[in-house]
C-alpha cells in the first residue's frame, strides 16, 4: 500500500515558523479541512481518495506559497532581520531573483516531485527495454535563452589592468558576461552555480583583478597590503590553478604560489606572494595559528573557494570551519574579506548562498545544464541480474563489458574520442585489456588504432621508453589508462597524446575528472559501486562525481554535444536517474567533526566559552541546513518551530563536544561558568591537525620512557591509519556483500595453460572526493586487486552468501610478509596480519626507503608518510611542554628520521645526496661521526673509504654538517636559582644548497639526567650571516638548582631538522660556589599612626593633604627626621616613598640650611614627575628652589648654584660629580636620595653604583657628612646593600613584598606560541577578558613592550569592543566632550582609541598629546591606559588592575627578544591598587607558557641585587683616572673595595665567575680586572702608563670620553676612523659608528625597512648589514637630513635617541679633531652639529631652514633679490632686507603661502642671530711697554698687515653684539628638544690646514671673548683665518682673514701654554 502523501517527509518545500496567533488560525483550518475531508468521502466513496489528496494538497500548498513569507528573525522586532537568515520558500525566492536561470522552478514544486511516486522523464526520452539491460537516452538540452547574457562584454571594454589579465581573450562568453557587473564593480560575495566548463575560473579572475584594481595608488599595486586566498578541493587542481593565475597575472607583477601539503613557503616567500592557491586542509592549518600567523591571514581580502558544492563531502566540515572563521574575523576586525564560491549546479543553492553570506538579490548566480558549453545527450543503462548464485553476477559484469564496448565503438566508429571511468587503479589496465580483447574478436581493432603519421610514431617511441609495458602494448591499438598511482611522466604522456588525438579509448579513474581538464567527446562510467575506507564497505558513486565526470564530456572548440553513458546495476538505475534529473540537496557532515573544530577555535581564542561556541555554530552551513531540514539532524520542524534559532540544539551539541575534549585533555570545560579553556594538548591538536580519537590513544599509550619500538606501535593505534583496516581478518571475503568483482571469461580472453582465471577484488582505490583526502596522495583508496583462482580457490556455484575466496588478501600479505623480513629492523609486537601490524611494516619500509610493488601498499605508504611525520611532531611537542628531556629528543630524533627516511644508526653523511650509499658504508662500520671526519686528513679519510677521489667531497660535507659550539658560565643568583650565560658559536660551513637560504634551527634545552626533567627550552635561529662571520650569540638562562648539588646538567643544542646534528655541554656543579642565604626582612610594627604635626613645622605640615603618616613612614621617621644615618628603605610599590625621602630633606632644610639635596632618579620621566610636584610643594610653598638637571635641560651655573633640590639622573649626576673638586656645589650637597636604588642590577647600575662609591670616597676625603637614602622595593640581600651604604643596624628597613597598602591579588597565565608577535596578538583577548572579569569599570593599566605593541593592542581591544552591546563602555564623559579634545590630538592612533576610552602612553608620543592622556585617566575619564614599561617607573599613576602582556623586550644589542628584569615587572605589578579607592589590587601577568613557573616563583621571592659594574668597568676606572681620584694601579685595586661590586664578590663569588674566596683568589682576580680594563683604555688611547707599570695618567682621548660621557669604545674608533682628509659624508658614517649607537634597536623585520629606507637616502650603505644597529644610525640621521617621511613612530622615536646622543659626539669629535689640529675636519663637524639641529644637509639652501620653505619655494626669494638687488638668497642678506617691512616679504611669499605661514616666516627671520665682531690682537710688542690691544680693521686691505713677533703667545680679543630674539630658543622645529644658541670660534692656518685655536662661546647681547694663539718661529707674512660657526643655524658663518707679518722674536719672556680647560655645562 502507498505510503499516503502527507506521511512522507518532505524535500526542498517550505518550512513555515509561525507565531501564536497563526497556529491558532492554522489549527481551525486543519479542522475546516478535515470536515470537509470527511463530507467528500461520505458523498463518492469509490473516487480515488490519493488522487484527491494530492491535488488538495497541492493548491492549499500554492496558496500558503504565494502568501508573504515571515522571515527568521533574531530578534522581536522584524525590522533588522538578517537577509541571510530571512526563510524563504523555494517557490517565491525561485520567481525573485534577478540571476537564477532554473528552468525546472516549476517541476521543481510539484507536491509529487521527490516523494516516491513514478518520475515523469521530459517527452523525448527513448527508452529501451532488454532481456538483459534496460537504457533510457535524454537527449541533450535546448539552448539558453537567447537574450541572457547575449550582450557579451568585450576584453577591449575593460580598464588596462583587466585587458593585461585577459590578455588573449577576446569576449567574456555569456555565463561570465552576466555575473562581470557584479564580479568586477562590486565588493558583494558571490555564489556561482554553473555547469563544469562554463568558465568559473574567468570569474574568480574578474574578482581577482577588482581586488587588485582596489589597492592601487599612483599608478603603483600595493603588494603588501592584500593577499588573495584561492582554495581548491585537490592538490592536483591546486597546481593547476596555480599555473593558470601564474601566468594571467604575471604582466601585472603578481606571484600566485601553492601552499599545500607538498609545496611548503617561506616566511619571505609568503610576505612576497599576493595570492595563494591553497587546499582546505592547509588554510584550515594556517587559520588556526591565529590572524598573525605570518600576518598572512590578517590582510586577507578575497577568499575564492572552488567546488563548494563538496560541503556534502568528507572535506565539507573544514570549508564550513574556513568560512565560519573568515565571517567571524570580518565582524571583529571590522576589514572588509569578500567571499567568491564557485559550485557545479546544486539544487539547494539558496542556503549555500546564505551560508556564504551572498545578497542573493546580487551576488546568487544559478545556471542550470542549458547554459553547458557543450549541450549533453544523457545515457542511463542499468544491467539486470538474470538468475541466481555467484554465476548471475558474474553474468551481470560481463554484460556490463559488453554494454561499455558497444558504446565505445558506437563513439569510436563516429571518430570521437571515449573516456572510459573505472574506480580502482588496476582496473584501468584490466578494463582496457578487455576492451582491446573483444574488439580483435569482433574485428573492430582497425577502428580504435590509429593512423599512421610522423607525430604517432614519435608518440609511440616515446611510449615505449615508460617502464609501463601495459601501456606501450594498449596505445599500439589506440588505449590507454591513467590513474594517480602511474608515474608523473606516464600521466603527463598520456594526457598530451590524449588531446592530439592518438589515443581513442582512455579509461581512467575518477581523479582524471576532478584533477586534470582533459574533455572527450563521450564519457561512459563503467560500474557505479565504489568502496568507502571509512565504512568498510561498498558505496554508491556520489553525485557530484558523476556530474563531473559527465562535465569532461564534449570538447566546447570541437564539439556541438557531448554524450554522457553511466552503466550501473538494474537496482540503482532510478536512484541516478532521479538524482541527476532532480539533485538532493546537499547536507552538511559538521557534526562529524564538531569536536576537533571546536577545539580549534578555543586555541585560536575566538571561542573561549559555550555561548560563543553556540553563536559560532551559528555561521556553519549546518545551522542553515538544520532550519531547513531538521529531521536529517535529528530534530523536528516542531523544534524549529518553537525555537527558530536551535538555540538548545546548538547547545547540546557545542556540549557534548565540549565534554568529550575535557575528557581527553584537550581543553578545561567548566560547566559551571560555561568557560572552554585550551590545554596545551589541544593546542598541539589544533596546530598539527590531530584529532579527539589519537589524542585519546597518545593519553593512554604515552610512557615516561618509551623506545623507538613502541613509538611505531603507538603510531599504527592513531585514528588517522584507522581507514587502512584490511577489509577481511581472515583474508577472506563474501561476493555477495558486494556484487561487483570482475570476472573475465574464457570466451573473452585466453586463459594461461594453469587455466588460472583472473579476478579483480576490491582493493581500496577510489579517487572520488567524497571518500578521500587528497592531501594525501590518492591514499586511502581501494584498488582492485588480481588474485588467482586456481586449486587453492574455488568458486562453487552454491548460493552467492556461500561463495568465499580464501585469499583476498594474499598478494598483500605475502608482499608484507617480504617487506618485513627486508626492511624492518624493529621487532613488530602486534599479532601478524592485523591491520597495525601492515601500519608497523610499512612505516618501517618507508623510513628503510624499501620499494613497495601492490599499488595499495604504495598508496597506503604514500598516505602513512605524509601523515606519520606530522603526528611525531605533535608529539614531540607535547613532550616538550612536559619537560620530559628523554622522551623529546627521541621524538624529535624520530621525526627528523621519518622527513629524511634514514635509521639513526647509518652514517649522518647520508644526508649529503652528493656522496654514493657503497662509500658511506665504509665509515658506517665502525661509524664515523662528522667531528671525527672533520679531525681526519682527506688521504687518511681516502684510504679508509677506498675512494680518495671522494675524500674531499666528503670531508667538505662534514664541515658543512651543522654543530655548534658552546661555553656557559654560571651565576648563583640564590641558593635555588642558577643563571646560565650560554655563549654559541656556529662550527660549520655555510651551503645554500644544503642550509637554503633561511635560518639553520636548533632546540636548545637544559636537563638533569638523572631525573629526566628538562629546565628550560628555546627554539634558536642561526643566520646565514653569522654563521659566515662566526658571531657568538649569548643566551642568558634562568633556572632552578636544589641542594645537594646535582652531579651535573646538561645544555643539549639539536638541530631542528639535521639527523645527529646535537652538540652536547655538561655543566659541572663541582667549584659552585652558592651565595649565603639572606637575613629575614623587617617586621611591620602594631604602631599608633603619627600625625604629621610631629614634623613641628606648620609649612611643612601644610604641604600634605592627610593627617597621619602611613605604618612604613610611621616606623621609619625617627630615624629620618632625627637622625643623619643613611637610610635604606626596601618597601613595596605604592608604600609613599617619596614622602620619606621629603622627611628626610626637611632635616637638612632645619639642619643644613646652605646645604643641597640631590634627588637622583633613573628615569627623566620620574625625574619630570617630581619636578613638576616639587615646583608646586616645595618651590611654590616652602621657597626652596628645585632645578631639573637632564639631558634635556641643563640650567646655567647659577641656577645650580642657587637650588636647593636638585633633580637629576644617575648618568647627569656622574657626569657633574667627577669633577667634584672643581665645583663647589657638589661638594655642598648634604643628602643624596636615590630612588629605585635595585636597578644596581639593571643596564643603568653600574652609575648608581660609581656615584656611591664616588660620594663615599668624597665623604673620606671631606670632612662634611653626607648623607644617602637609598629607596627600593622589598630587596632579597638588603643587608649587602646596607653595608655598603654604611648603615648600622638603623637605618635598614627591608619589608615584605606583602605589606603593600592595599593587598595585591596576582593571576598568571601562560601562552604558547614560538614566535612574539603571534604570541602577542593571541594576548589581546584574554587582556580584553581579564578588564572585564576584574575591572569592569575601574581603571586598568595595559604594560606593553613596545610602542609598536600599544597601537596594535590598542586597535585589538577595539575590536572586542565592537562585538559588545555598548562598544564606548570605557569612555566614561560625554562623547561631545571628548570630539573637543580629539581635536587637540596629533597622533592619529590616539584619536581613535581615546573615543573609546582606550589610552595610549609610551615616550614617543608629543608631550601635549601625554599630558592629555595622563589628564583624561587620572581624572577617570577613560578606563584603559596602554603603556610602555617607562610608565611603571615614572608616571605614578595607580589603577585597581594592571595586566603586563607579555614579559619580553627587543633587545637590539641581541637582536632578539629578551626577557624583562624582574624588577621590571614587580614595579609594574605595584601599579595595581589605589589606596584611596581600592581594597585589593589585581595584577594579571601574560607570560610565555614555558616561563609560567619562573615567574610563579620568582614574583612573589625576591631577586637579590648583583652587580653590573664588571662590562662598563673600563669606562668608570677612566673616569676617576681623568678626576684625578685614582693614579695608581693600588689607587683603582683601593676604589674598587668602595664599590658594591666588590661586595657582592665576596658573598657570590661564582656569580662573577671567581672560584675560590682564598685571599690570593681574591687578590689575583682583582688585579687581573684592573689589568683587563686598563690594556682596553690603553688599546683606546685613554690612559698611559708609566714606566713603573704602577702609575697611570689620562690622555686627552682619556679626558674627552669622561667630559663628553663617551664610551672607550667609542674614542678608540675616532683614533682608528677619524682621518684629517674626511669630508662630511666620511664624518657622518663615523659618527653613525659610534660605540653610543650599537644598542639602538632593531625590531623584527626592520632590515627590510631600513633597506627601503636606505633607497631614499643620499648615501649608501651595506645591503649585508641591515640589521646593523649603526648602520640604522646612519640611516636615521641621512633620513633626519633629507626630512624623509618615516615608516613608522618607532622610526621616529629611533630618530629622537639617536640625536639625544649626536651632539655630545659631535663636540667629542670637534675636540678630537682640534687636539690633532685638523681644521677642515673640526669645520665640517661644527657644519655637521648645524646641519643636525636644523634638519638640513649642507648643500641645502639656509633659506629652507625657515617654517614651510622647501626647494620650490626658492624661486620667490631670487625674484625678490632680482627686484630689490639685495642678497636675499642669503639669511643675512634677508634679514636686513625685510627687517621692519613686512610687506616687502609678504608681497612675494603670497604666491605659495598663507598669511599665518608668511607671519610665521618674517617673525624667524627677524628673530635670527646677528653677531656684531670687532677683532683687536692683545699681545707684546717691541715698541711698547707692556700688553696692548691692537685693532684690525676687517675687512681688511690687502696691503694691511698686522706686524708680530714670531714664536710670540698672543691673545685674539673679540667684542661681540648679538642682536636678534632670544638667544635661549634656537628656532629647530626637527630638533627633539630646545636648545640654547651658542658659537665656535675657530681660528686656523688654511695654507697648512692646520687648527691653531678653538673656544665655544655662549651668546650673549655683548661679550668680550679671548683666544690665544702662538706665532710660529719663522718670520715673513702669513694669514690666520678666524671662523665663527653657529652652532644651531646654517647660513650665518662668518670669516674673517688675519694678516699678520711676523717679524724677529722678542728677546726673553716665554709663555708657557695652558691647557685651556672651560667649564663646558
Amino acid at each position: 500500500m502507498p505510503i499516503p502523501e502527507n506521511k512522507m517527509p518532505q524535500y526542498l518545500c517550505q518550512v513555515s515558523v509561525q507565531s501564536e496567533q497563526e497556529r491558532l488560525q492554522a489549527k481551525q483550518a486543519r479542522k475546516e479541512e478535515k470536515k470537509t475531508r470527511n463530507v467528500r468521502r461520505n458523498e463518492d466513496n469509490d473516487f480515488d481518495q490519493e488522487h484527491i489528496d494530492i491535488s488538495q494538497m497541492r493548491a492549499r500548498r500554492l496558496a500558503e506559497l504565494s502568501k508573504q513569507v515571515v522571515p527568521f528573525s533574531t530578534t522581536k522586532s522584524s525590522t533588522n532581520t538578517d537577509p541571510v537568515l530571512q526563510k524563504i520558500s523555494y517557490f517565491q525566492s525561485k520567481v525573485q531573483y534577478p540571476n537564477v536561470y532554473d528552468s525546472s522552478i516549476q517541476a521543481k514544486n510539484s507536491a509529487g516531485f521527490i516523494s516516491g511516486l513514478k518520475l515523469i522523464l521530459p517527452e523525448n526520452v527513448k527508452r529501451k527495454d532488454t532481456k538483459e539491460y534496460e537504457e533510457i537516452i535524454i537527449p541533450k538540452n535546448d539552448p539558453p535563452p537567447l537574450q541572457i547574457g547575449n550582450d557579451r562584454v568585450q576584453i577591449s571594454a575593460l580598464d588596462e589592468i583587466g585587458q593585461m589579465a585577459f590578455e588573449n581573450i577576446k569576449e567574456l562568453n555569456r555565463i561570465q558576461s552576466v555575473v562581470f557587473k557584479t564580479a568586477y564593480h562590486t565588493n558583494e560575495n558571490l555564489l556561482i552555480c554553473a555547469p563544469t566548463g562554463a568558465g568559473k575560473t574567468n570569474i574568480a579572475l574578474l574578482t581577482v583583478v577588482h581586488q587588485i584594481k582596489q589597492h592601487i595608488e599612483n599608478d603603483v599595486i600595493m603588494k603588501n597590503k592584500f593577499k588573495i586566498i584561492y582554495i581548491a578541493p585537490m592538490k592536483a587542481l591546486a597546481s593547476e590553478m596555480t599555473a593558470s593565475f601564474g601566468k594571467r597575472l604575471k604582466g601585472l607583477g603578481i606571484l600566485v604560489r601553492e601552499l599545500t601539503g607538498d609545496m611548503k613557503l617561506t616566511k619571505s616567500e609568503v610576505q612576497q606572494t599576493q595570492m595563494i592557491v591553497t587546499t582546505p586542509e592547509k588554510w584550515d592549518v594556517v587559520t588556526r595559528k591565529g590572524a598573525t600567523d605570518t600576518e598572512l591571514a590578517s590582510i586577507v581580502k578575497l577568499l575564492i573557494i572552488d567546488e563548494v558544492h563538496l560541503l556534502h563531502g568528507d572535506r565539507g566540515p573544514i570549508v564550513e570551519a574556513i568560512v565560519a572563521r573568515t565571517l567571524r574575523q570580518v565582524e571583529s576586525t571590522q576589514n572588509m574579506i569578500r567571499i567568491v564560491g564557485l559550485s557545479a549546479t546544486l539544487p539547494n543553492y539558496l542556503d549555500v548562498a546564505r551560508f556564504l553570506r551572498v545578497n542573493p538579490n546580487i551576488g546568487l548566480f544559478y545556471f542550470d545544464s542549458r547554459f553547458r558549453p557543450v549541450p549533453l545527450e544523457q545515457q542511463f543503462v542499468g544491467v539486470k541480474e538474470i538468475g541466481s548464485g555467484g554465476g548471475a553476477h558474474l553474468r551481470q559484469m560481463q554484460t556490463m563489458n559488453e554494454v561499455c564496448y558497444d558504446k565505445t565503438v558506437e563513439m569510436v566508429q563516429k571518430g570521437h574520442q571515449v573516456m572510459v571511468f573505472v574506480h580502482a587503479r588496476n582496473a584501468t589496465h584490466q578494463t582496457a585489456l578487455i576492451l582491446k580483447e573483444i574488439a580483435q574478436k569482433k574485428g573492430h581493432l582497425k577502428d580504435f588504432e590509429p593512423e599512421d603519421s610522423a607525430g604517432f610514431l614519435k608518440a609511440k617511441k616515446s611510449i615505449s621508453t615508460s617502464p609501463n609495458k601495459i601501456l606501450g602494448e594498449l596505445f599500439a591499438s589506440g588505449f590507454a589508462c591513467h590513474h594517480a598511482g602511474m608515474l608523473r611522466s606516464d600521466r603527463n604522456m598520456v594526457e598530451k597524446y590524449f588531446s592530439e588525438g592518438y589515443i581513442k579509448v582512455l579509461v581512467c579513474t575518477s581523479t582524471l575528472a576532478w584533477g586534470v581538464n582533459l574533455p572527450a567527446h563521450a564519457v561512459i562510467i563503467r560500474g557505479t559501486e565504489i568502496y568507502d575506507q571509512s565504512h568498510g564497505t561498498f558505496v554508491d558513486l556520489s553525485i557530484l562525481d558523476v556530474l563531473q565526470i559527465f562535465g569532461r564530456a564534449g570538447r566546447p572548440q570541437f564539439d556541438t554535444s557531448g554524450t554522457g553513458v553511466i552503466i550501473t546495476t538494474h537496482d540503482k538505475l532510478t536512484h541516478y536517474l532521479k538524482s541527476l534529473t532532480n539533485q538532493f540537496p546537499i547536507e552538511s557532515n559538521f557534526i562529524n567533526l564538531l569536536a576537533d573544530n571546536l577545539n580549534a577555535e578555543v586555541a585560536l581564542g575566538t571561542v573561549t566559552n559555550i555561548d560563543e561556541a553556540v553563536e559560532w555554530l551559528s555561521y556553519t552551513y549546518l545551522f542553515v541546513r538544520m532550519r531547513i531540514n531538521p529531521q536529517v539532524y535529528g530534530l523536528t520542524y516542531g523544534d524549529v518551530q518553537d525555537d527558530p534559532m536551535l538555540e538548545t540544539k546548538r547547545r547540546e551539541l557545542i556540549t557534548a563536544a565540549a565534554m568529550i575534549l575535557d575528557k581527553t585533555h584537550m581543553i578545561r570545560y567548566n560547566e559551571r561558568t560555561g568557560d572552554l579553556n585550551i590545554t596545551d594538548l589541544g593546542r598541539t591538536a589544533s596546530h598539527y591537525y590531530i584529532t579527539c580519537e589519537t589524542m585519546e590513544v597518545f593519553n593512554t599509550m604515552v610512557r615516561k620512557s618509551m623506545t623507538q619500538g613502541y613509538i611505531l606501535e603507538m603510531l599504527t593505534r592513531c585514528s588517522d591509519f584507522q581507514q587502512l583496516k584490511l577489509h577481511s581478518q581472515n583474508s577472506c571475503a563474501s561476493i555477495g556483500s558486494h556484487k561487483n568483482i570482475v570476472w573475465h571469461m574464457a570466451d573473452h580472453i585466453k586463459m594461461p595453460a594453469s587455466s588460472e582465471r583472473a579476478c579483480y577484488a576490491p582493493c581500496d582505490d577510489s579517487l572520488s572526493p567524497s571518500v578521500s583526502h587528497y592531501d594525501a596522495p590518492f591514499a586511502q583508496v581501494l584498488r582492485y586487486q588480481k588474485l588467482s583462482i586456481g586449486d587453492q580457490t574455488r568458486v562453487e556455484n552454491k548460493s552467492e552468501n556461500e561463495i568465499r575466496i580464501k585469499s583476498v588478501r594474499k598478494e598483500e600479505l605475502s608482499e608484507l610478509w617480504t617487506l618485513k623480513d627486508q626492511y624492518c629492523e624493529l621487532r613488530i609486537e602486534d599479532p601478524p596480519e592485523d591491520i597495525h601490524w601492515k601500519i608497523n611494516i610499512l612505516l618501517q619500509t618507508y623510513l628503510s626507503r624499501g620499494r613497495v610493488t601492490g599499488s595499495s601498499l604504495q598508496s597506503d605508504l604514500n598516505y602513512i608518510s605524509q601523515n606519520a611525520v606530522r603526528i611525531v611532531r605533535a608529539l614531540f611537542e607535547i613532550t616538550l611542554r612536559k619537560n620530559n628531556a628523554y622522551m623529546a629528543a627521541l621524538y624529535l630524533k624520530m621525526a627528523k628520521m621519518m622527513e629524511l627516511q634514514l635509521w639513526d644508526f647509518y652514517s649522518y653523511m647520508r644526508q649529503f645526496n652528493c656522496v654514493p650509499y657503497e662509500t658511506l658504508k665504509h665509515i658506517e662500520y665502525p661509524m664515523l661521526k662528522p667531528d671525527q671526519i672533520r679531525e681526519m686528513d682527506w688521504r687518511e679519510l681516502g684510504d679508509l673509504i677506498r675512494n680518495p677521489k671522494v675524500a674531499r667531497t666528503l670531508k667538505k660535507c662534514a664541515d658543512e654538517f651543522p654543530l655548534l659550539e658552546m661555553e656557559a658560565s654560571l651565576h648563583p643568583i640564590t641558593r635555588t636559582v642558577l643563571r646560565i650565560r650560554l655563549k654559541i658559536t656556529p662550527n660549520f660551513k655555510w651551503n645554500d644548497k644544503y642550509h637554503s637560504k633561511a635560518p639553520e634551527a636548533f632546540w636548545i634545552w637544559v636537563e638533569d639526567p638523572d631525573n629526566d626533567i628538562m629546565y628550560y627550552n628555546e627554539y634558536f635561529l642561526i643566520t646565514k650571516k653569522q654563521v659566515i662571520m662566526c658571531e657568538p650569540q649569548e643566551l642568558v638562562i634562568t633556572i632552578p638548582i636544589s641542594e645537594p648539588l646535582p652531579p651535573q646538567y646538561y645544555i643539549r643544542a639539536t638541530s631542528e631538522r639535521w639527523l645527529g646534528a646535537e652538540s652536547v655541554l655538561p655543566l659541572t656543579f663541582q667549584h659552585l660556589i652558592l651565595p649565603e642565604t639572606h637575613p629575614p626582612h623587617t617586621d611591620l610594627l602594631e604602631l599608633q599612626p603619627l600625625p604629621v604635626t610631629a614634623l613641628n613645622k606648620p609649612e611643612y605640615e601644610m604641604i600634605y593633604n592627610f593627617t597621619h603618616f602611613n605604618p612604613i613612614q610611621t616606623q621609619i621617621f625617627h630615624c629620618l627626621y632625627h637622625t643623619d644615618n643613611n637610610v635604606l628603605l626596601g618597601a613595596p610599590t605604592g608604600s609613599g616613598k617619596t614622602i620619606v625621602a621629603e622627611v628626610a630633606m626637611f632635616r637638612v632644610f632645619n639642619q643644613y640650611p646652605g646645604c643641597k639635596v640631590v634627588y637622583i632618579a633613573p628615569l627623566k620621566a620620574l625625574v619630570k614627575e617630581r619636578i613638576k610636584d616639587w615646583k608646586v610643594r616645595l618651590e611654590q610653598k616652602l621657597k626652596k628652589k628645585v632645578v631639573e638637571l637632564t639631558g634635556d635641560v641643563s640650567p646655567d651655573i647659577k641656577a645650580i648654584r642657587e637650588s636647593h633640590v636638585i633633580v637629576t639622573t644617575p648618568e647627569k649626576w656622574d657626569g657633574i660629580s667627577r669633577s667634584w673638586q672643581t665645583r663647589n656645589y657638589v661638594r655642598d650637597v648634604a643628602l643624596i636620595v636615590i630612588d629605585e636604588i635595585h636597578l644596581l642590577g639593571e643596564d643603568r647600575g653600574p652609575v648608581l653604583e660609581v656615584i656611591v662609591s664616588r660620594t663615599n670616597f668624597i665623604e673620606s676625603h671631606t670632612s662634611r657628612r653626607l648623607r644617602i637614602i637609598g629607596l627600593s622595593t622589598a630587596l632579597a640581600n638588603a643587608k649587602d646593600l646596607a653595608n655598603w651604604l654604611n648603615i648600622s643596624e638603623m637605618g635598614l628597613y627591608n619589608f615584605r613584598p606583602s605589606v603593600r597598602p592595599v593587598p595585591l591579588e596576582v593571576h598568571i597565565s601562560g601562552h604558547a606560541g614560538r614566535h612574539y608577535c603571534p604570541r602577542m596578538m593571541s594576548m589581546n583577548k584574554p587582556t580584553f577578558q581579564a578588564i572585564k572579569t576584574h575591572s569592569p569599570c575601574a581603571p586598568t593599566l595595559v604594560f606593553v613592550s613596545s610602542r609598536r605593541q600599544t597601537r596594535l593592542t590598542a586597535l585589538d581591544l577595539i575590536a572586542y569592543l565592537a562585538a559588545e552591546d555598548n562598544p564606548k563602555q570605557w569612555l566614561h564623559m560625554q562623547e561631545s566632550e571628548m570630539e573637543q579634545i580629539l581635536s587637540n590630538i596629533r597622533e592619529s592612533n590616539l584619536k581613535l582609541t581615546l573615543a573609546f576610552g582606550i589610552g595610549i602612553h609610551h615616550a614617543g608620543l608629543h608631550e601635549r598629546d601625554r599630558n592629555t592622556v595622563e589628564e583624561l585617566f587620572i581624572n577617570q575619564k577613560i578606563q584603559v591606559l596602554i603603556c610602555t614599561a617607562t610608565l611603571a617607573w615614572g608616571v605614578n599613576f595607580p589603577a585597581h588592575l594592571v595586566v603586563i602582556k607579555g614579559t619580553e623586550y627587543y633587545d637590539g644589542k641581541q637582536k632578539r627578544y629578551v626577557d624583562m628584569p624582574i624588577t621590571d615587572v614587580l614595579q609594574m605589578m605595584g601599579r595595581a591598587g589605589r589606596p584611596q579607592y581600592d581594597n585589593e589590587g589585581v595584577a594579571v601577568v601574560l607570560v610565555h607558557d614555558q616561563k609560567k613557573n619562573f615567574y610563579k616563583k620568582f614574583l612573589y621571592e625576591p631577586f637579590p641585587v648583583e652587580s653590573s659594574l664588571l662590562e662598563v668597568m673600563a669606562d668608570h676606572i677612566n673616569a676617576e683616572i681623568v678626576a684625578g681620584t685614582v693614579q695608581t694601579k693600588q689607587d683603582i685595586l683601593d676604589y674598587l673595595t668602595w664599590t658594591y661590586f666588590f661586595r657582592r664578590l665576596l658573598k657570590n663569588p661564582s656569580y662573577y665567575n671567581l672560584e675560590s674566596l682564598e685571599p690570593q683568589d681574591v687578590n689575583y682576580y682583582l688585579s687581573n680586572l684592573v689589568q683587563t680594563s686598563l690594556d682596553a683604555l690603553v688599546t683606546a688611547n685613554c690612559v698611559e702608563i708609566e714606566e713603573d707599570l704602577r702609575s697611570v695618567n689620562s690622555t686627552w682621548m682619556g679626558r674627552i670620553a669622561s667630559y663628553y660621557y663617551l664610551s672607550h669604545k667609542t674614542m678608540r674608533h675616532f683614533s682608528e676612523n677619524l682621518h684629517m682628509s674626511h669630508k662630511f659624508d666620511d664624518l657622518l658614517s663615523v659618527l653613525a659608528n659610534s660605540e653610543e649607537f650599537a644598542t639602538l634597536p632593531v625590531r623584527h623585520n626592520e632590515d627590510i625597512l631600513n633597506g627601503e629606507l636606505s633607497q631614499q637616502c643620499r648615501l649608501p650603505v651595506d645591503p649585508l648589514s641591515l640589521d646593523s644597529s649603526n648602520v640604522k644610525a646612519f640611516l636615521l640621521l641621512q633620513a633626519h637630513l633629507t626630512r624623509v617621511q618615516l615608516p613608522n613612530t618607532d622610526y621616529l622615536t629611533d630618530t629622537k635617541s639617536v640625536l639625544d646622543q649626536t651632539i655630545r659626539i659631535i663636540q667629542a669629535m670637534i675636540d678630537t679633531a682640534s687636539e690633532n689640529g685638523w681644521l677642515s675636519v673640526s669645520l665640517y663637524c661644527q657644519l655637521m652639529i648645524q646641519c643636525i639641529v636644523q634638519a638640513r644637509w649642507p648643500m641645502d639652501s639656509p633659506l629652507t631652514t625657515l617654517p614651510h620653505v622647501e626647494t620650490h619655494h626658492l624661486y620667490l626669494f631670487s625674484q625678490m633679490a632680482n627686484d630689490i638687488k639685495k642678497p636675499c638668497m642669503m639669511l643675512n642678506g634677508l634679514k636686513v632686507a625685510c627687517l621692519r617691512n613686512y610687506e616687502l616679504l609678504a608681497k612675494y611669499l603670497r604666491r605659495e603661502f598663507e598669511e599665518n605661514q608668511i607671519d610665521q616666516i618674517y617673525t624667524a627671520i627677524c628673530d635670527l642671530p646677528t653677531l656684531d665682531v670687532k677683532i683687536s690682537v692683545r699681545g707684546l710688542w717691541f715698541d711698547s711697554n707692556g700688553e696692548q690691544d691692537r685693532r684690525m680693521k676687517q675687512p681688511s686691505h690687502r696691503d694691511e698687515w698686522l706686524p708680530l713677533h714670531a714664536n710670540q703667545e698672543y691673545t685674539l680679543v673679540l667684542d661681540t653684539n648679538r642682536r636678534g630674539g632670544n638667544p635661549n630658543t634656537v628656532m629647530c622645529p626637527r630638533f627633539p628638544r630646545g636648545k640654547n644658541e651658542g658659537w665656535f670660534l675657530t681660528l686656523g692656518n688654511t695654507e697648512q690646514a692646520e687648527l691653531l685655536a678653538l673656544k665655544r662661546i655662549v651668546s650673549k647681547n655683548n661679550s668680550t671673548q679671548q683666544i690665544t694663539f702662538y706665532t710660529p718661529s719663522r718670520t715673513g707674512r702669513i694669514i690666520y683665518t678666524l671662523y665663527i660657526f653657529s652652532d644651531s643655524y646654517l647660513g650665518l658663518d662668518q670669516q674673517y682673514d688675519l694678516q699678520f707679518e711676523l717679524m724677529d722674536p722678542l728677546p726673553s719672556d716665554k709663555f708657557e701654554p695652558l691647557y685651556d680647560n672651560i667649564d663646558k655645562l
